[in-house]
């Protein structure tokens, strides 16, 4: 695999990805089904390899890449109350309350470029693509935040 992933969970228990992919609890299952059964307890998910590790901050919605660690802003609809007591939705900055709970999102995608024609299929590329990131919700309003390793 070109990643394979940590998850450190609120009690200190770390489950990492072997090559073997095979989960502690259920060895029937993948490990990530030991991520998904414990999906409120997640405190930073993250994948990695020889080169980079990019990670998820789920306590309050950061990034790390290579250990340099971001936010990335978002905006959110928000009712506002003018003097004349009307009502209008206006974007505002997002700002995670202190008992903000994200989710983490974890997925990969895959992009196969592929000749078909008269002859049989020839697969020219396939790229993988692993995202890693977090949703929540504010209201009604539900935002994620995604990145990217290649």
């Amino acid at each position: 695999m070109k990643y394979l992933f940590e998850c450190h969970f609120n009690d200190g228990t770390v489950v990492q990805q072997t090559p073997e992919d095979i989960s502690k609890t259920d060895p029937g299952r993948s490990a990530f089904y030991d991520v998904t059964s414990r999906a409120d307890d997640i405190v930073v998910f993250g994948i990695f390899n020889n080169q980079n590790t990019y990670a998820v901050d789920l306590r309050d919605g950061s990034f790390l890449v290579n250990n340099a660690k971001f936010t990335i802003p978002s905006m959110v609809k928000t009712e506002v109350t003018h003097e004349d007591k009307s009502v209008t939705e206006e974007d505002a900055p997002f700002v995670a309350a202190p008992d903000q709970k994200f989710e983490l999102i974890y997925f990969r995608r895959h992009s196969h470029l592929t000749i078909v024609g008269p002859a049989l299929p020839k697969e020219l590329s396939h790229q993988i693509e692993f995202y890693i990131g977090w949703k929540t919700k504010v209201g009604e309003q539900e935002i994620q935040q995604t990145i990217i390793a290649a």
